[in-house]
């Protein structure tokens, strides 16, 4: 349910969010630049690990017989399975969240009506109706599903993109630009 005008500076409209919506903002959310060094730091570690056990016979024996590098291996499997347990796990997590958000909130389940303008953001609900100047918030980011505007490091309003159309989502995108609001 979209309505939306721009007149006087300011854009207009209202949403509801459904379970797709709140999936899509928590995966964006989940979504840290800060990972990638260390997903390349511990691929570099693994690498010189492999390179050491094929130039080094020492090594190689090391691996099959000594207590201590017996147990580092079962740690390093152990981390491994948890790791790939959780990977796995991250988007039935992510739905069961979003479920119980739409439960347990009626202000996320119902409309959300939307104001933008040059001096801020308004953000109404059934419970709430909130109103920040834009050097109040901490930022911004988007996928292709959802626009999420950041109050603190991890509390976020969402925007459904597919509800607010084209024009009002450019119009959105202009006033979030010109405010000067960091993209995270």
């Amino acid at each position: 349910m979209t309505t939306g005008t721009s007149d006087s500076g300011k854009t207009r409209f209202a949403v509801t969010l459904g379970e797709g919506d709140l999936v899509q903002a928590f995966k964006l959310n989940a979504k840290r630049k800060a990972i990638r060094p260390l997903i390349l730091a511990a691929v570099f570690v693994a690498a010189l690990l492999v390179l050491l056990l094929a130039i080094s016979p020492a090594a190689r024996q090391s691996l099959t017989s000594r207590p201590l590098t017996l147990m580092l291996e079962g740690a390093l499997a152990l981390t491994a399975l948890l790791l790939l347990l959780v990977i796995l796990a991250r988007p039935l997590i992510f739905r069961k969240l979003a479920q119980r958000s739409l439960a347990q909130r009626a202000d996320l389940a119902g409309p959300v009506e939307w104001e933008f303008g040059p001096e801020g953001v308004r953000h109404t609900t059934l419970h709430s109706d909130s109103h920040y100047p834009w050097a109040a918030l901490r930022g911004w980011r988007e996928n292709e599903v959802v626009l999420l505007l950041y109050i603190a490091d991890n509390l976020f309003y969402i925007v459904p993109k597919a509800q607010v159309g084209g024009e009002l989502l450019r119009s959105l995108h202009r006033t979030v630009e010109e405010s000067g609001l960091p993209q995270r």
